[in-house]
């Protein structure tokens, strides 16, 4: 075992327990970001965010209301996709999560 292993496996049980995640800072292709750490699968993942400073403001908020039968379909849609792993390509079909939510 290396000595960093258990440190980590401790880190990963805890945030997958406790529902948190950390956020660190990262050197990534030269370039200091702004990471968020989370559980996944036994492993770490990280998410790269923004900084405050990236951040833009949006457009003008569109004008046109969604009606009734749009959002009706909207929610069958995610309904329906429900459960699918989007990294599972090759094989197309749905595939159950293992409990945490995807990014």
């Amino acid at each position: 075992m290396l000595v960093a292993e258990r440190p980590y496996e401790v880190l990963v049980a805890a945030l997958a327990r406790t529902g948190l995640v950390g956020v660190a800072k990262a050197a990534i292709h030269s370039r200091e970001r702004l990471i968020i750490l989370r559980p996944r699968r036994g492993v770490l993942v990280i998410h790269t965010i923004y900084w405050p400073d990236e951040v833009r403001e949006p457009g003008p908020a569109p004008t046109t209301p969604v009606t009734d039968r749009e959002m009706e379909l909207a929610e069958l849609l995610l309904d329906q996709l429900r459960g699918v792993d989007a990294t599972d390509g090759a094989s197309g079909e749905a595939a159950a999560h293992d409990g945490d939510r995807s990014s």
